[in-house]
């Protein structure tokens, strides 16, 4: 499984009373998505990703939970939305083209949710802000900037771009590992009482050896029979 950032952990795993959805995006890739359809959604992502945080970024004024948190909470929510879509593309894709843009999407991804991670303006926006009156705001608070933290948000300019380019290997080689599950083949043979219960398409798809054995070779990827 994954490790996902401290950020969006601190995201997720909190109550975060600022948090608001994202303008609306194009709906998920149905059907069997070819690695094409694939690459676009992810331009997608990514734009939309490095637009949000160059705003957030860039932005004036005093900072505060309603403006700069809330900002911060749909610039995340974009994130996960895009690590755990390319996630799906690359664990279930139809096609080994599908799933290695799935592959190359999630990598992608996540060295955008690095660039958050060793953001400085960011982190000292929401710095700034006036500490929350409620107690589950500043709770948050203190996870977000905390995570920033463990991040290496404190290396100088050359320490943040080692850490860019080591997560990126990081999730590169994650990537790789999690994707040769799959690539890795195997015939599983059963008697056929033990495919009873499985839907009857299935069972007529593998019919069994002249032992008796009915043959299962997951060329592709399934989330089900």
């Amino acid at each position: 499984m994954r490790l996902y950032s401290p950020l969006l952990m601190a995201a997720c795993g909190l109550n975060a009373p600022s948090f608001a959805a994202s303008p609306s995006l194009p709906s998920i890739l149905v059907g069997a998505p070819t690695a094409t359809q694939i690459n676009q959604r992810c331009n997608m992502w990514v734009a939309r990703s490095n637009a949000m945080r160059t705003a957030l970024e860039k932005s004036k004024g005093a900072a505060s939970v309603a403006k700069t948190l809330t900002a911060y909470d749909r610039l995340t929510e974009v994130l996960l939305d895009g690590v755990q879509e390319a996630s799906l593309y690359r664990e279930v894709g139809i096609t080994a083209g599908a799933r290695t843009a799935g592959e190359e999407c999630e990598v992608r991804m996540a060295s955008e949710l690095t660039k958050l991670q060793l953001s400085r303006p960011i982190y000292k926006r929401i710095k700034s802000m006036p500490p929350p009156i409620d107690a589950s705001t500043k709770r948050y608070v203190k996870h977000v900037l905390d995570a920033f933290e463990r991040s290496g948000i404190g290396l100088d300019a050359a320490g943040r771009a080692k850490a860019q380019a080591l997560n990126d290997e990081v999730s590169k080689l994650t990537t790789e590992f999690e994707a040769n599950i799959p690539k890795g083949q195997r015939t599983i043979t059963t008697t056929a009482a033990q495919l009873d219960g499985l839907p009857q398409d299935f069972i007529e798809t593998h019919k069994p050896d002249p032992g008796a054995r009915s043959p299962y070779e997951p060329t592709i990827p399934t989330t089900s029979p």
